[in-house]
Order: C-alpha cells, then sequence, then structure tokens
C-alpha cells in the first residue's frame, strides 16, 4: 500500500509540473506582451493634408492610408513655407529688410518678409544690416585709444585741426542735400495691412509704414496649424486611439508651394488618385 502510494503522489506531481510548465511560459509571455502593446500603440506617419478644422487634421498617408489625427494642447506643432498675403493679420510678428531715409520714410515695397511666432523676451525694434563702414571702423578704433581713456589721440598741429573741421562740414552739406539712405532690418507686430500697405508697430509706441511688393516672397514659421491647406506634406508622431485615429504627439507641416495647391486655409484638397475622407460624424466636412 504505500508503494502504491508513493507512485500515485510522483504521478500526480508529475502531472502538475507539465501543466505547469507551459502556464508558466504563457505568464512569462503575458509580461512581455504589454511592452510590445506600448510599442504596437504608437506611429509615425508621412503624407499629405486632406482637410483640418480645429483639434482635428485628417492625413492620407503615403502608403494611401486614412488617419484621423486629433490635436491636443500638449502636442508639438512646427509650421513652415512659404504663404501669401493672408497672414499678414494684425497682432502677428514680421521680420524683413527695408531701406529708410533719414526721416524714417520706406524706400521702396519690400521683396521679401517672414510670419513668425515670437519667443519670449523678444524685442520689435530696427536695427541697421551689416555692412562695410570704414568711417564706423574709424570710430571703433578711436574707442581704444593709446591713452588708455577711450579718448582718440589728440592732433599734432592747427593745420590737422582745420582738416578734420572741414570733412565735418563737408558731411554735414551733404547730409541737408541729400537724405541719408539706409538699410534697415525691422521686427515687429502688423497693426494692419491694407491695400498693400503694411503697419508694424516697432516699439516704444512707434510705427512704420511700408509697401509690400504685390509678387513679394511671405514666408511663415508658426505653431498654428490652421494656416496649412489640403496637399500640404505631413510628418507626424502619435498614439493610437481607436481604427483609423491617432493622437499627435508631433506635427511638422510643409507647406506646399502656391503654383502646386489654390485651396484656401483649412479647406480640403484631394490628391490625385484619393477619394474623399468622410468626417468621422457622417456630416459635412466644416471649412475655416
Amino acid at each position: 500500500m504505500k508503494l502504491r502510494s508513493a507512485r500515485i503522489m510522483r504521478w500526480a506531481l508529475g502531472g502538475i509540473l507539465l501543466t505547469a510548465g507551459p502556464a508558466a511560459g504563457q505568464a512569462r509571455r503575458g509580461i512581455r506582451d504589454p511592452r510590445q502593446n506600448r510599442r504596437l500603440a504608437s506611429a509615425q506617419v508621412q503624407g499629405t493634408i486632406h482637410s483640418l478644422q480645429p483639434g482635428i487634421v485628417r492625413v492620407i498617408s503615403d502608403e494611401n492610408d486614412r488617419w484621423l489625427v486629433q490635436v491636443t494642447r500638449e502636442t508639438r506643432v512646427k509650421v513652415q513655407g512659404r504663404t501669401d498675403m493672408r497672414v499678414l493679420q494684425p497682432g502677428r510678428f514680421v521680420r524683413f529688410y527695408a531701406e529708410f531715409d533719414r526721416r524714417g520714410t520706406a524706400q521702396g515695397p519690400v521683396a521679401e518678409l517672414t510670419v513668425f511666432d515670437p519667443d519670449e523676451g523678444i524685442r520689435p525694434g530696427m536695427v541697421e544690416a551689416p555692412h562695410d563702414d570704414s568711417e564706423a571702423a574709424s570710430a571703433d578704433e578711436t574707442r581704444a585709444a593709446p591713452n588708455g581713456r577711450g579718448e582718440p589721440p589728440r592732433p599734432r598741429d592747427s593745420a590737422r585741426r582745420q582738416r578734420s573741421r572741414d570733412r565735418r562740414d563737408s558731411r554735414q552739406r551733404d547730409q541737408q542735400q541729400v537724405p541719408e539712405i539706409r538699410r534697415l532690418f525691422v521686427v515687429g507686430q502688423i497693426r494692419g495691412f491694407r491695400e498693400g500697405v503694411l503697419s508694424v508697430l516697432v516699439g516704444h509706441g512707434k510705427a512704420v509704414t511700408v509697401d509690400v511688393d504685390e509678387s513679394a516672397r511671405v514666408m511663415i514659421e508658426t505653431r498654428d496649424y490652421g494656416v496649412a491647406r489640403g496637399g500640404d506634406r505631413i510628418r507626424l508622431k502619435g498614439r493610437f486611439v481607436g481604427p483609423g485615429k491617432l493622437s499627435a504627439r508631433e506635427i511638422e507641416i510643409e507647406l506646399a508651394s502656391l503654383t502646386e495647391t489654390s485651396s484656401q486655409p483649412g479647406e480640403p484638397e484631394t490628391p490625385p488618385g484619393t477619394s474623399a475622407l468622410p468626417p468621422p460624424d457622417g456630416g459635412t466636412t466644416p471649412r475655416e
């Protein structure tokens, strides 16, 4: 009896070990699965924008997959490229080069300008564009005078003093007869844009007015994805939130050339060879 009982116990223990082995393996695989699921839960997509509305961008990937992409407060957005003059709206910041006379009057229209989102601490203003100015270089040299006090060396004779006065008087006469033209770099906030005339606040309550050429090159660097159009290129990283849906973590948009797309900002434009994307609720696609 004791021998039979021992055999029965060995058989039972062997059965338990045989069944426990696969179960333990499944448990170990189960521990790895959540990590794999987390990796599968993220996605990177490249393609073109079909349409957009506040909080939603509809994308057709390069593989012809359709995605509805959610844009949240945490989404990092970068938009850049060439656009049109409709972005010259009051409140936006702009930078450009222009020529001004001594009275602050712009000389000729602006041919290129960039609309951008200001960083913290941005200070509007106007500074002279870099150029080769020998007189300025001479002035810099006098600031480090040999006497060590930042003063120019004293002239050695009266003839030298007279030549200096003659040159100064000549410059003053020239300035009175011909206005001085300076090329300045302007950074400021748009106050208004109407009929080709741009008014920009440059600090301390001062504003400058410049004409913008009809064919001016207008660039933009912004976090506002609302300036994008159907057909613009998009790259994004995000996570799955449902069938065909992503929540974007990062978005980069390269605006298409103005000759490549004629749609308005925010309007859909179906790329060739693709069908229109229906909105998630089955209604009409909103337009800005």
